[in-house]
């Protein structure tokens, strides 16, 4: 294990974003860890510009948390996120880079959720030496940390240093030698012409057969299309219900007057759950919908 001595300059800030709703209360749990560390930790709210980077499209987040780092005057992020499994929970720690935003290390706890401060120490330094080794001046610069190595670690080879494959060389045209001689192509043949006579037969024209045209398929009924029709309007009217009250629960679970919600967290966990299930179902009956109304306009168009 490398001993690191401490260079005035280095992170001393820390800004703690929960992915989900369900991980705030372990991030509560969490901050005493890391304030133990000797760092000053923030927690993002849930309208947290910080927040609403997990909304974005993955290729915008690293810029979105680089902008919530500088707005919110921390020297790291770190994203948590948790999952319980009877008594048993785990959670993840993922240390954001200074330079790109992207995921720089990452940690994971299990343990029960009573010994879960305990265990969660270590790892809680081990991201706290790799946020360290990251704003460190690099080896050999003035103000670089100081590295002890145990018996056995090897040293890193330098790096930087990329073999360019030289271009091959073109390939070689040989010039035929001085004594050979063109060689003219040969004429063509000329053709033969025969007089032989040629003997033309007459044969009597063909006459046409008449052309019997048997009548089309009679159309079918359209009971098919209009019962697939009918499905699909059903579908697409659950869909919206569904949808609707998905809305609502969701819009219910981010009201927080001056950032604090009115519900509890077993209410808020509920209210989640509920949202989560009638979004699936909004989810499904639109693709039912859209399945069947595909098929109605087959039907349809085949009458």
């Amino acid at each position: 294990m490398a001993v690191l001595c401490a260079v005035p300059g280095w992170a001393t800030s820390l800004l703690i974003v929960p992915r989900t709703e369900a991980a705030r209360l372990t991030c509560e749990n969490l901050v005493e860890v890391f304030t133990a560390q000797k760092l000053t930790v923030k927690m993002a709210g849930p309208k947290s510009a910080a927040v609403a980077c997990l909304g974005k499209p993955a290729a915008q987040r690293p810029a979105c948390f680089l902008d919530a780092t500088t707005k919110s005057r921390v020297d790291g992020v770190v994203l948590i996120s948790s999952a319980k499994r009877g008594a048993q929970a785990t959670v993840t720690m993922e240390l954001l880079s200074r330079a790109t935003g992207k995921v720089h290390a990452t940690q994971k706890v299990r343990a029960p959720a009573k010994a879960l401060k305990a265990k969660a120490n270590v790892p809680v330094q081990r991201l706290v030496v790799e946020m360290l080794v990251e704003d460190a001046p690099a080896r050999g610069q003035p103000g670089a940390p100081v590295v002890a190595l145990e018996d056995g670690d090897e040293e890193l080879a330098p790096l930087g240093v990329v073999a360019v494959k030289q271009p091959e060389p073109p390939p070689e045209v040989l010039a035929p030698p001085e004594d050979a001689k063109p060689v003219a192509p040969e004429p063509p043949p000329k053709p033969v012409v025969a007089d032989a006579p040629k003997t033309v037969t007459l044969t009597p024209p063909v006459k046409d057969t008449p052309v019997v045209v048997a009548p089309g398929p009679s159309k079918g009924t359209n009971v098919p299309a209009i019962a697939v029709t009918g499905v699909a309007v059903a579908a697409a009217a659950a869909a919206a219900v569904f949808g609707g009250m998905a809305m609502a629960s969701k819009a219910q679970l981010e009201s927080a007057p001056n950032g604090i919600s009115p519900l509890t967290y077993e209410e808020a966990v509920a209210l989640q759950s509920r949202t989560n299930t009638h979004f699936t179902i909004a989810l499904g009956a639109g693709i039912g919908a859209g399945v069947s109304a595909g098929v109605a306009a087959y039907l349809w168009a085949a009458q």
